[in-house]
């Protein structure tokens, strides 16, 4: 399951249900489909005017700025910033 339900605790929270809970709006416990969608509308458009001023130098360029974004947001990031994330102590891939 690519998301969590919004209303079960994570792994790693001590208390039985979400409801109340005082860090709720501190500390992001569960990832929807909408905080999918609402960081690819942030970040899609610097990619999309990043890829068309690369372009628009030489085409050629654009291959390895494709391997640096799918470097760092395939591997780099998902070890660094993801692995701090609550939502990843939960069990399965």
């Amino acid at each position: 399951m690519k998301f969590l339900d919004p209303n079960k605790p994570i792994a790693t929270c001590i208390v039985g249900t979400c409801d109340n809970c005082a860090v709720r709006e501190t500390l992001h416990c569960h990832s929807t489909l909408k905080d999918l969608i609402h960081f690819l509308l942030i970040v899609f458009p610097s990619f999309l005017l990043g890829g068309a001023g690369i372009y628009h130098q030489s085409g050629w360029w654009l291959f390895p700025w494709l391997i640096m974004i799918i470097g760092y947001f395939g591997f780099v990031e998902i070890r660094v910033m993801c692995s701090h994330c609550p939502h990843y102590a939960e069990e399965g891939s």
